[in-house]
C-alpha cells in the first residue's frame, strides 16, 4: 500500500495525473479581525496555564542534546492518569524551540487549551536546522518517536495514560507529527541510540494543523537532507512525505487548514485527508477554514480548540 501511495504521488507530482477525490467544504468563518493575524504576545509562560509544569525533561536520556528535551504540563486538578497530547511545533524546520526562559511559541497555545479538559500537554523541541546541525531528516522524526516513547517511560511517575496519546503538530511541526505518526514498524525513523525501545512510539490520533505532507524535489526539501538541490532525488523526498506512509493501520487525523494559505497550500491538507480515507482509516476529519492563512492566530481560537478536542474526547471515548 505504501509503495503503491508512493507511485500515485510520483504521478501526480509528475504527470499531473488526476485522482478521485473526497468532497471536502471551505468552511465560511465569522471571526473577530484579530484572529486572522498573529498575537501581540508571540511567547507563552507554560505556568500561565498550570502549576504542574516539569521543564526540560530530556527524552533521548542521558546524551540528549540541548535541543531534545520537553516540558510536561499536568492538569492543574485531578490525579489522572492524564491522556496525553504531544504538542510539535513549527517553525519552518529551524526556528522555534523553547526559549532560555522556558515559554514556547504561541501556536502550542492549541495543545495547552486541552489541559481545561484533562489532557497532560507534552511541548517538545527538536533538532533544528543550524550550521552546527545541517542534517535534520530523519533526525527530528525519530526525535518525535522517541519523545512519545519517553512519556511512556514516565507514565507511571506523572501519572499519564500510556493507552490514550495523541499528536499534534502545526506547519513543520505537522510534517514531523504526521510522519511520526505513521511510520509505525519503519526502522529508519527509529534510533535505539536514544532509549526507551521497550515503549511503544505509536499514537491513537493526530491533529494535523496546516501540516506539509508532500515535500517535493525542491531546495527545501534538499537542505534538510544538507544536499544540493541537485543530488535530491525522488525516494528522498517520499521518505520524508506522508502521503507515502499511509496505510490502514494508522491512527485517525483531524486535519485543519486555511484557504489563503500561501506557504502550505491547503490542498496539500485535501490530499492528505484523501489518502488516508482511500487507504480505509476510519474517523478521520478535515477542516477548511474560508479566508485564513497560515499559523494564524485562529487556529488557538476556542472554536477551533473545542472542536478538535470534542472529536478527541470521541476517540478516547472521554
Amino acid at each position: 500500500m505504501k509503495k503503491l501511495l508512493s507511485l500515485l504521488l510520483v504521478l501526480v507530482m509528475v504527470m499531473g495525473v488526476a485522482v478521485p477525490a473526497f468532497a471536502v467544504e471551505i468552511e465560511a468563518v465569522e471571526a473577530d479581525e484579530a484572529l486572522y493575524g498573529n498575537p501581540e504576545v508571540r511567547w507563552l509562560n507554560l505556568e500561565d496555564y498550570s502549576s504542574r509544569v516539569y521543564y526540560d525533561l530530556p527524552y533521548c536520556g542521558e546524551n540528549s542534546t540541548e535541543m531534545e528535551k520537553l516540558h510536561l504540563v499536568l492538569p492543574e486538578e485531578g490525579e489522572g492518569p492524564f491522556p496525553v497530547i504531544v504538542s510539535v511545533h513549527g517553525g519552518a524546520w529551524g526556528a522555534n524551540n523553547s526559549t532560555k526562559d522556558k515559554t514556547v511559541t504561541f501556536t502550542q497555545a492549541a495543545a495547552l487549551a486541552a489541559l481545561k479538559r484533562g489532557y497532560a500537554v507534552a511541548c517538545v523541541d527538536y533538532t533544528l536546522k543550524k550550521k552546527q546541525t545541517p542534517v535534520v531528516m530523519p533526525l527530528a522524526i525519530q526525535e518525535v518517536r522517541a519523545a512519545v516513547r519517553y512519556l511512556r517511560s514516565v507514565a507511571d511517575e506523572y501519572n499519564l495514560d500510556a493507552e490514550h496519546f495523541a499528536l499534534i503538530g502545526e506547519s513543520a511541526g505537522g510534517q514531523l507529527a504526521d510522519m511520526a505518526a505513521l511510520t509505525e514498524g519503519e526502522d529508519w525513523y527509529d534510533n535505539a541510540a536514544f532509549g526507551n525501545m521497550e515503549y511503544a512510539a505509536a499514537v491513537q490520533a493526530v491533529i494535523a494543523q496546516y501540516s506539509a505532507p508532500i515535500m517535493g524535489v525542491n531546495a527545501m526539501t534538499a537542505r534538510l537532507y544538507d544536499v544540493p538541490e541537485e543530488e535530491l532525488t525522488q525516494e528522498m523526498a517520499d521518505a520524508i512525505t506522508a502521503l507515502c506512509h499511509i496505510d490502514a493501520n494508522d491512527p485517525p487525523f483531524y486535519i485543519e487548514a486555511g484557504s489563503a494559505d500561501t506557504t502550505i497550500p491547503y490542498t496539500d491538507s485535501v490530499a492528505l485527508y484523501d489518502a488516508l480515507v482511500s487507504a480505509g482509516v476510519e474517523n478521520c476529519e478535515i477542516h477548511i477554514y474560508e479566508g485564513m492563512e497560515h499559523a494564524v492566530t485562529w487556529f488557538q481560537s476556542e472554536a477551533v480548540t473545542d472542536s478538535f478536542l470534542n472529536w478527541l474526547d470521541a476517540r478516547f471515548e472521554r
